[in-house]
C-alpha cells in the first residue's frame, strides 16, 4: 500500500472559551479545541477525516500561500497527514468502518 503527504494550511482562531479551527481550501474541515497543544491534534484528525476516502483525482488544491503567522489571537500553521492510497483513493487507518 502507498503513502503519500498531504501539507494544507490551517487557521487557529483562539477566544476565550477555546481554539476555531479551519483550513481555507478545504471549507467542510472545521475542527475545535482548548489548548494550542490539542488543537494541533484536533486539527489533524479533522484533516483525515475529511480526506478519507477521496478520489486522487478530487483532492482540494493548496490555494492558500503557505506562511507561517502568529499572534495572540490567530495562528496559522501547515499541517500535514499521511494518508494511504487504495485504488484512487485515499484512506486514514484511523478510521473505522461501521459494520452494516
Amino acid at each position: 500500500m502507498k503513502i503519500i503527504r498531504l501539507k494544507y494550511i490551517a487557521i487557529f482562531d483562539v477566544a476565550s472559551d477555546g481554539i476555531s479551527i479551519t483550513f481555507p481550501d478545504i471549507p467542510e474541515c472545521l475542527s475545535c479545541a482548548y489548548s494550542k497543544r490539542q488543537s494541533k491534534k484536533m486539527a489533524k484528525d479533522a484533516l483525515e477525516l475529511v480526506l478519507h476516502e477521496v478520489k486522487l483525482s478530487e483532492l482540494p488544491t493548496n490555494k492558500y500561500p503557505i506562511k507561517r503567522f502568529t499572534s495572540r489571537k490567530l495562528f496559522v500553521r501547515t499541517v500535514v497527514v499521511k494518508m494511504y492510497v487504495k485504488g484512487d483513493s485515499l484512506f486514514s487507518k484511523k478510521v473505522r468502518e461501521g459494520e452494516e
